[in-house]
């Protein structure tokens, strides 16, 4: 009788534990389309979530217990395979630590990382071929310092809001920063736009308390509204950019206090005051390389705009 019960109660434990592993997977697909092999793992011992495969990742939903129609079109945006809620009501994406995206990815879907409170290390594989990174990608999450690859065209709306985000490069290729992308972010003092972006979408930079200026790059043409709080200094280069004027943009985001400079015999000039670099304007933090040839002197050959903090 003794034996019987003790089978039965190793029989049960199996289950159970059968049974938290299915609702708790760590693996599986996170492929967008059939063009697409893209698949994740988490490792519970380290806190990494590695992306791997091919292709797009799938765009999901919030802390959703079954899938939900969020689209216009009918189509069912599935929730995080790895955010599944645990019977405690607790989310395992408080867990991941670090995240890997593997170099054939092309996309991150969007809110796929978005609050992992505890996510404070991103690492993308050398050669990546990641595009864009998706809407609210890694919102809400501990990320204070990151490097984007190159190929990165697109920084999705809100895909870094609420974040503290201190440090980062601008990728070679980037020509969008979305709507909210570095909203409520308590770390930024002051931002250069790379020469590559055309288009900042609303509300880009606003609820950053510490921002105090925002450098234009030369091909900036469209800023949509609000993209910055009203006590920013803007900094544009006199004779407007791609066709626009400095006022025409300053104007078309609502608010900012507008400073336009020249590039003279290597030195800045602001009204009626010189300066030696970008780094000596009033409130201004970073360094910026800002031709080719200066930054192959400064650190050897590299192909974009760098930025760091003093």
């Amino acid at each position: 009788m003794k034996n019987s019960f003790l089978i039965l109660s190793i029989t049960a434990i199996s289950l159970a534990s059968q049974n938290a592993r299915a609702d708790n997977p760590t693996s599986g697909s996170c492929a967008k389309n059939a063009d697409s092999t893209c698949e994740w793992s988490f490792d519970t011992s380290t806190g990494t979530l590695t992306i791997s495969g091919q292709g797009a990742m799938a765009d999901y939903d919030y802390f959703m217990t079954e899938e939900y129609d969020r689209t216009s079109d009918g189509h069912v945006m599935p929730i995080t395979p790895w955010n599944v809620q645990n019977d405690d009501g607790t989310y395992p994406i408080s867990s991941v630590q670090n995240v890997v995206i593997g170099k054939d990815i092309t996309s991150i879907g969007d809110r796929a990382f978005a609050h992992a409170t505890n996510l404070t290390n991103v690492t993308f594989e050398e050669g990546s071929q990641l595009q864009t990174i998706g809407q609210h990608a890694f919102a809400l999450t501990g990320l204070t310092n990151i490097t984007f690859p190159d190929s990165v065209t697109t920084l999705g709306s809100s895909s870094l809001q609420f974040t503290d985000l201190a440090t980062w490069n601008w990728p070679a290729n980037l020509t969008k920063i979305g709507w909210a992308t570095f909203n409520h972010n308590n770390a930024i003092e002051s931002i250069v736009i790379p020469d590559t972006v055309t288009t900042i979408g609303n509300n880009a930079f606003t609820s950053c308390p510490n921002l105090k200026s925002i450098i234009l790059g030369e091909n900036v043409t469209s800023v949509d509204n609000k993209a910055w709080s009203p006590n920013v200094y803007i900094y544009c280069q006199e004779g407007g950019h791609g066709g626009k004027s400095c006022e025409e943009l300053v104007s078309a985001a609502g608010r900012g206090k507008l400073r336009t400079y020249t590039v003279e015999n290597g030195k800045i000039k602001v009204g009626s005051k010189t300066y030696n670099s970008f780094d000596e304007l009033p409130g201004y933090v970073l360094r910026r390389i800002y031709t080719v040839d200066e930054a192959e002197a400064a650190a050897g050959p590299v192909n974009r705009v760098t930025i760091r903090y003093k």
